[in-house]
């Protein structure tokens, strides 16, 4: 393929300087960065869940009665009782065992020392294991 026809861009940009992100993706692309810019400006299609949310969903799924139950409500109820759930509770916090932790970090580390040194990335900044 050729590196110049492939692109790399941290998500970690993309949350610090989002408008920066889509004008190197643009860029990439060859298409006009305003447009992409005026576009995608306040969009947020996958909203992060709430830790009340995620509270739900695994009481929910414990239970194949509950998991069950919820099947049948359809789309717009379950959408509305993850609403009802969301309320004051944060973003939701998932902590990964230790042991799984390690397993990535160990499997992931030449990778990702591969892409800083080949893309010249600043992912030790984003605390990424090389």
């Amino acid at each position: 393929m050729g590196r110049e026809n492939v692109g790399v861009f941290l998500f970690e940009d993309l949350v610090e300087t989002p408008d920066a992100y889509y004008r190197d993706v643009s860029r990439f692309l060859g298409i006009d960065a305003d447009e992409t810019c005026a576009l995608v400006r306040e969009q947020h299609f996958n909203e992060r869940i709430t830790q009340g949310q995620l509270e739900l969903i695994r009481k929910l799924e414990s239970s194949i009665v509950r998991k069950s139950l919820l099947s049948c409500l359809g789309p717009s109820r379950r959408r509305t009782l993850l609403e009802l759930f969301a309320k004051n509770t944060g973003k939701a916090r998932v902590e990964l065992p230790e042991e799984l932790r390690v397993k990535i970090v160990n499997s992931t580390r030449q990778s990702h020392r591969w892409l800083a040194e080949n893309y010249n990335l600043p992912l030790e900044k984003h605390g990424y294991p090389l």
